[in-house]
């Protein structure tokens, strides 16, 4: 099954509007992983990668904060072809 990871941004979690959105839009379709980040930046990444190895999403979307975490995992371990999608405000 296609699976698509979101990240949300900082004063926000797994639960938060545009991750039940993205949810319910894709329900059927799609796997969304919508995790809670760490709220340090370091274990955000980390977190971030182990996530990305152990599920091997097939499309990356990060809002606002999470936008920022995406950018830095795909500037740091992007070795293999990946859609990603940076949503800002």
């Amino acid at each position: 099954m296609y699976k698509i990871l979101f990240l949300h941004g900082f004063f926000a979690s797994g639960q938060c509007v545009p991750a039940v959105a993205l949810r319910d839009a894709f329900k059927g379709r799609a796997e969304v992983i919508t995790p809670d980040l760490p709220i340090h930046p370091k274990e955000a990444i980390s977190f971030i990668r182990e996530l990305i190895e152990k599920e091997n999403p097939n499309l990356l979307v990060g809002n606002s904060c999470g936008r920022s975490m995406l950018r830095c995992w795909l500037l740091k371990w992007a070795f293999r072809p990946c859609s990603a999608i940076p949503i800002s405000r």
